[in-house]
């Protein structure tokens, strides 16, 4: 298990299943169709979220997928992960290196990623540095549009 040191919103507060069993979930769904799918893991969850929030006051309406873990969401049925991924234009959001979420994006697809090694410092810095933005990731999505 990896903690962060910064501090990050709950942005998940209902316990009636145990959705992070299945590696892979929608964590907030769109107020309509989706034009696009924001996929993030931990801290980035919370950027994809702000992401969707700017979207949605320009009237484009986005899912965002926490996904935890890889290897369980990988083990879920076809159904299942079509139904979580859907079948707008995807994007990941990583503060690590960008290796292995092209197999959720697709060749279409765009990885908001590091794209070298990593820097100390706080947080929201240290995101900024690498372009790992809800601003970055709301023009990446228009790109789509």
């Amino acid at each position: 298990m990896a903690l962060s040191r910064q501090s990050v919103p709950t942005l998940r507060t209902d316990s009636t299943e145990n959705l992070t069993a299945k590696g892979g979930y929608i964590i907030s769904a769109a107020n309509g169709s989706p034009k696009a799918t924001l996929i993030a893991t931990g801290t980035e969850v919370a950027i994809a979220v702000a992401a969707q929030k700017q979207l949605a006051a320009r009237g484009v309406a986005v899912n965002v997928v926490s996904m935890p873990c890889c290897e369980l969401f990988d083990a879920q049925s076809a159904a299942y992960k079509q139904a979580v991924l859907g079948e707008a234009p995807r994007i990941a959001i990583e503060a690590g290196s960008a290796f292995g979420w092209e197999r959720y994006v697709g060749l279409t697809g765009k990885i908001i990623a590091m794209n070298g090694f990593g820097a100390s410092g706080k947080g929201d810095e240290v995101y900024e540095h690498f372009g790992i933005t809800a601003e970055n990731v709301v023009e990446a999505v228009e790109k789509y549009l």
